[in-house]
């Protein structure tokens, strides 16, 4: 029986090596250049509650010059104006996730057993910043969408490799080496992630897409060689074996078969008019309408996200999608989302409250208040109190 699953793990492994390689034929040299075009970058807001959720981590994680520097991180990440900087967000990740272990060290002959457990303590070390940053970058998964998989999945397995190696008692130095070049694989994503986000946001498309084309590309087909070259070394070791397969090998699966840049997109909200839900109304993204139920709730899908010129890059699958969600009633626009705030990749998800005021006659004098004035107060509480609205569509008051 163990044979026939090794056996089943081979072919899938092997079945993904030309996969990869037409990819890495197809790369994006052959895509037009658009870094030129003038297309509006996607940003990223921050609540309250989740810069609360963020002090709370670190007073109750870091102690000394530690605390200083985590709310230097939070800081450089995250602006006064509690906006997020994708960038410095990602390079983050490179300076403070795990480190691989340089590969000269690592194919050093003369390396004893003890001698690369240390260089694994060394490199591998749990770094607490780590997991501040994959609390910040959660926040953010429902946007991320697929992206966000990719950064946390990947981390995660390194954190399982990591505790695997450390914990995990091995004899031989070839086994362990062999364990850790796997590891050590998984260990480039967040370079990979932040070359990703850093041509993204600074739209040199044609180098996110290199990018990701070169990482799938390698990504398998190094894995496959190390997968080859050590099934024989862990068949003894059912948890490093189990890893390696369902773990590791899950995850090569669903990157390289199940292409998630190409899955749907999840839109959700609430409509309230003045402080009451307000039932059936038209609510329309990319051409998906649906209808407010008697809580002022709204829920589709777009399955698959089909990519457009107001697409980050324009008219492609792999970069973020514009979903600026409209509320009508008779034929008459009542909100939008606000454009740059309205971008989600694939996979992901988007959640947007509205208020719609209350009809009343128009005062006369200093009373009155300026439509345009009300309209920016109301959208900026959208952007930094959704959780304060999520709270208001649970409380069962009447339709007016």
């Amino acid at each position: 029986m163990k044979k026939f699953f090794i056996a089943c793990f081979l072919v899938i492994i092997m079945l993904m090596v030309p996969f990869t390689s037409v990819a890495k034929e197809a790369k994006a040299s052959d895509i037009k250049y658009v870094s030129s075009l003038n297309v509006e970058t996607p940003q990223f807001f921050i609540t309250p509650d989740q810069y609360i959720e963020i002090i709370l981590f670190i007073e109750s994680t870091f102690e000394g010059d530690e605390k200083y520097q985590a709310y230097a991180i939070v800081n450089d990440i995250i602006g006064t104006d509690m906006k997020l900087d994708p960038i410095i967000l990602a390079e983050a990740w490179t300076e403070y996730g795990y480190q691989p272990i340089p590969t000269q060290e690592l194919n050093d002959p003369s390396l004893t057993l003890e001698d690369l457990k240390d260089l694994l303590n060394y490199y591998w070390a749990f770094n607490l910043f780590g997991g501040l940053l994959a609390l910040i970058t959660g926040l953010f998964k429902n946007r991320f969408g697929w992206m966000h998989r990719v950064i946390n999945d990947g981390y995660q397995l390194c954190v399982d490799g990591v505790f695997l190696a450390l914990n995990v008692v091995i004899d031989t130095v070839e086994s362990l080496r062999s364990l850790a070049k796997t590891i050590n694989l998984l260990l480039t994503v967040p370079w990979v992630f932040s070359d990703m986000i850093t041509d993204l946001f600074n739209q040199n498309f044609e180098g996110f897409l290199n990018t990701l084309s070169d990482f799938l590309s390698d990504f398998i087909n190094n894995l496959s060689a190390f997968i080859l070259t050590i099934i024989d070394l862990f068949l003894n070791f059912p948890v490093i074996w189990d890893y390696l397969k369902n773990d590791i090998g899950g995850f090569a699966y669903w990157l390289l078969t199940e292409t998630p840049w190409k899955n749907g997109i999840h839109v959700s909200g609430v409509v309230i008019r003045g402080i009451s839900p307000y039932p059936g109304v038209n609510v329309t993204c990319r051409g998906e309408t649906t209808i407010t139920n008697s809580r002022g709730e709204f829920s589709f899908n777009f399955d698959p996200i089909v990519p457009s010129e107001d697409s980050f890059p324009p008219n492609e699958y792999y970069g973020m999608h514009k979903c600026m969600i409209t509320v009508e009633k008779d034929g008459e626009i009542l909100r939008q989302s606000p454009g740059i705030l309205s971008y989600v990749f694939s996979g992901g998800y988007i959640y947007w409250p509205f208020i719609i005021p209350m009809s009343r006659p128009k005062a006369v004098g200093f009373r009155t208040v300026p439509v345009e004035k009300l309209s920016n107060l109301i959208n900026w509480i959208h952007v930094l109190f959704p959780n304060f609205f999520r709270l208001i569509n649970r409380i069962d008051i009447p339709s007016v």
